[in-house]
């Protein structure tokens, strides 16, 4: 969210921003020109659950205690941003993700009339279509946002599902294309790329199988780099060992900003393979516009909103979720041909830089403020 407040504040917005606190955080303190106020939940900021593993969703899962956290979370939360409405004189509230700060935000513009826009994701709309208890819930939410967008198309439908006439705008999320590097590649060992947790609706498993059958049914000679971490990095490593492939592949687990853009610039692809699990899939998938920024093929799943990013053919390709065959397939395809593989990078290039830099996305962002604030001083 960071690019994003920047690229609204360079544009002459006052922004302010409140999330949970962290270990060696300061509470409050201004960055390039933003508010940023850090409310604690726990008795020590160590003992805080819901900012470790991988955020709330993963916190949740593999902790009681992180659920009880999540009640102190919510109600910490609005507490200081009820304090931050009242001292700061906030003209509009902006909220990322249906709960808690869907709910949070709904509840300070209903005591307020504190005009409220949310920001839907996905991975949130996914878990209230998994719970129909909390259909009302969301329907509350909406009530008191006044204007709702949604990261893809793929969202926007399972939004629509619950608030069949709320409006609702597609407004992704961005990058900022100058920062990635594009250099000529003449790796002899080829390079695969995937960036991203090591979860089950991620699919890395079907990308190992499609490396196996690289390795099988081909000549090329082909590394595969895995980075991110996550519950199932074991299980992906024992079916590399049992696959007999392990020698090629690599996982790198976490890693720091510098040596990510330094994997990116030297992939020759990069594939996102992800697929439904457990009724999650992927909201957009940002990672793909990094690779393209980068300058690499991209191969992603026709799942989720990965087909807002990638038209199949002409700036990438799209393959059938959960398809060893149908990933290996591609990846030779874009390897074995690089005439094919030099028209996927500039056009993902422009993709990039037409459609998903901040600079663009800050622009419809603003228009939603604009339109939202112009609508309350009417009322």
């Amino acid at each position: 969210m960071r690019d994003l407040t920047l690229a609204i504040t360079i544009k002459e917005y006052e922004v302010i921003v409140l999330c949970p606190n962290q270990p060696g955080l300061r509470c409050y303190e201004v960055q390039d020109g933003i508010k940023i106020f850090r409310f604690p939940y726990w008795f020590t900021r160590t003992g805080q659950l819901l900012n470790k593993k991988g955020g709330i969703i993963p916190s949740i899962t593999q902790s009681p205690l992180a659920i009880f956290q999540l009640f102190l979370f919510s109600a910490c939360q609005l507490l200081f941003a009820f304090k931050i409405a009242k001292n700061e004189k906030i003209d509009l509230i902006h909220s990322h993700w249906i709960i808690p700060q869907g709910l949070i935000g709904a509840a300070i513009s209903f005591f307020t009339g504190i005009p409220h826009i949310l920001s839907i994701h996905g991975t949130d709309i996914h878990i209230i279509h998994s719970y129909r208890i909390a259909y009302p819930w969301m329907r509350v939410i909406a009530k008191y946002s006044d204007h709702i967008t949604s990261n893809s198309q793929h969202t926007y439908k399972r939004i629509r599902r619950i608030l069949p006439n709320k409006i609702i705008n597609i407004i992704p999320m961005g990058i900022h294309p100058e920062e990635y590097s594009i250099i000529q590649r003449h790796n002899k060992e080829k390079k695969i790329l995937f960036v991203g947790r090591l979860i089950g609706w991620k699919g890395v498993e079907y990308l190992i199988k499609a490396q196996q059958i690289i390795q099988n049914k081909s000549s090329l000679c082909v590394q595969l780099n895995i980075i991110g971490d996550g519950p199932d990095k074991e299980k992906l490593i024992e079916l590399s060992q049992r696959l007999k492939i392990l020698s090629h592949i690599s996982f790198l687990g976490r890693i720091t900003r510098d040596s990510l853009l330094h994997y990116y610039s030297n992939a020759d692809v990069f594939v996102l393979p992800s697929i439904i699990h457990n009724n999650q899939t992927e909201g957009l998938g940002v990672v793909l516009l990094e690779a393209m920024a980068s300058g690499v093929p991209v191969i992603g799943s026709n799942i989720g909103g990965i087909p807002d990013i990638i038209e199949d053919g002409v700036n990438g390709l799209l393959v059938s979720p959960g398809d060893p065959q149908g990933l290996a397939d591609a990846i030779i395809q874009i390897l074995e041909n690089p005439e094919l593989a030099a028209r996927f990078r500039e056009a993902g290039l422009k993709t990039v830089r037409d459609r998903f830099s901040w600079d663009k996305i800050s622009d419809q962002f603003i228009e939603v403020y604009q339109e939202v604030l112009h609508e309350s001083n009417e009322v």
